[in-house]
């Protein structure tokens, strides 16, 4: 990551050479952790990422994806959504990826709402875009909105490319003839980024312009933490020398623990709260983006404090007593390895210990070989999705025509088929059938 100095708040005569950019991502409205809401943690972290927002005074405000947790978010989850972008959006123009949690249907609603929707012939993505809000709900053409252009601050313009996330077995509209169904994943993203990147630079003056390319996709050598092992697999891996150099700043989106891309040219913003204990101690944060014309950009990493972490803890009762005060204000998983005294109810014991800790699941570690009541209502709590059934299912035996490679593929394509069902986004029936079909 390029070093920076913090960047001091713009003033309304300043006049400046450089683009400034905020990058967030992944903020999965309406998660939640063995059953735990993260609403109240997400109202703190938007607060703190509006106010960091108005500290920087960015020309643009980039988020790259999975806004929502699923397709179908509940009503408070929408209303908190949209509140946030539009709290944002009186800071600067706000730009908001459909990610592969994200339901293109949800979109074109939001986007409805602020009175944003892409106009019947499309926009010109030469000229300055006027809206504060655009939400880009699918892949699509620059005059969909793909490639937008921004007046920046001092008379600098900042040209924009976006490609949402890609499903592997879908064609993007717009690009049929260069993203074939025969193509594989890596090829079909590399042409059209390749096309798309085209009108980003057509008529692009690198003494008074910077360009920025956004995406919600998984770029090969990325280091995971918890996202869905299918769409971040190797046959969803792009390369970051796919993308023009004449690119200041690469923002990304889909991987959560925050991180520099490879070959150090932007940034995964990742997720501003841990989703799920997979991501325990991730240090979770926005990127702040300086850009000059003609060099690559300066990025500096805000941490975030805002919101409940995730803890697994361990220990006697003494022992997580004597830590109440660090566990203070956390979601945890607590396993007791000994207790004082015997007590009546472990689990009312420990959170008599830890009475400002949210205890998700309690494990009795005194007998390890059994399965505790808690352990089993942990497990319980964390609601089985579709796909998870479906993966127990196979690996149980369901059925043993398909095994090995088929296996995998099966999976595949029941994520594909389930996330086109959710998102109310199926291609068309043909591929539907096909798809039903080859999982047998």
């Amino acid at each position: 990551m390029s070093a920076a100095s913090t960047p001091e708040r713009r003033g309304a005569g300043d006049t400046v050479s450089t683009v400034r950019l905020l990058h967030t991502s992944d903020w999965h409205l309406g998660s939640t952790v063995r059953g735990e809401s993260r609403a109240a943690d997400h109202d703190e972290v938007i607060a703190e990422i509006v106010a960091i927002a108005g500290d920087f005074g960015p020309d643009l405000i980039i988020h790259t994806g999975d806004l929502f947790d699923g397709t179908r978010p509940g009503h408070d989850d929408l209303l908190r959504g949209l509140r946030a972008v539009r709290r944002l959006a009186e800071i600067a123009p706000v730009v908001v990826l459909a990610g592969n949690h994200d339901a293109a249907s949800c979109f074109d609603l939001l986007a409805e709402a602020v009175g944003a929707p892409a106009p019947e012939g499309g926009w010109d993505p030469f000229s300055a875009c006027r809206e504060r809000i655009r939400f880009i709900p699918k892949p699509c053409t620059p005059s969909r909105g793909a490639v937008a252009t921004y007046a920046g601050t001092g008379g600098l313009v900042l040209r924009l490319g976006c490609l949402p996330f890609v499903h592997a077995n879908r064609v993007i509209t717009g690009y049929e003839d260069i993203a074939d169904l025969n193509a594989t994943y890596a090829d079909k993203v590399r042409k059209v980024t390749s096309a798309l990147s085209a009108t980003v630079f057509e008529g692009f003056d690198p003494a008074s312009m910077v360009a920025v390319w956004a995406s919600h996709l998984h770029v090969d050598g990325a280091q995971l933490s918890s996202e869905r092992a299918i769409h971040v697999a190797e046959a969803y891996a792009t390369d970051a020398a796919h993308f023009d150099a004449g690119y200041s700043y690469l923002a990304f989106g889909h991987i959560h623990r925050p991180q520099d891309l490879p070959g150090g040219r932007g940034r995964y913003a990742g997720s501003p709260l841990e989703i799920d204990f997979g991501e325990e101690a991730e240090r979770k944060s926005v990127v702040l983006v300086t850009a000059p014309p003609g060099t690559r950009a300066s990025i500096e990493v805000r941490p975030l404090s805002g919101g409940r972490r995730l803890r697994r803890v361990r220990g006697s009762l003494a022992d997580l007593a004597a830590r109440a005060d660090e566990l203070d204000h956390t979601i945890a998983v607590v396993t007791v390895d000994e207790a004082d005294t015997e007590v009546e109810s472990l689990n009312r014991a420990v959170r008599d210990v830890l009475p400002a800790t949210t205890i998700v699941q309690v494990i009795d570690g005194r007998r390890p070989a059994e399965l505790s009541l808690d352990e089993a209502a942990g497990e319980a709590v964390g609601e089985e999705a579709v796909g998870a059934a479906y993966r127990r299912w196979l690996a149980e035996g369901g059925n043993p025509g398909v095994a090995g490679a088929d296996l995998h593929r099966a999976v595949e394509l029941f994520d594909e088929l389930l996330g086109s069902v959710e998102g109310g986004d199926v291609a068309d029936p043909a591929e539907a059938v096909s798809l039903a079909r080859a999982l047998g």
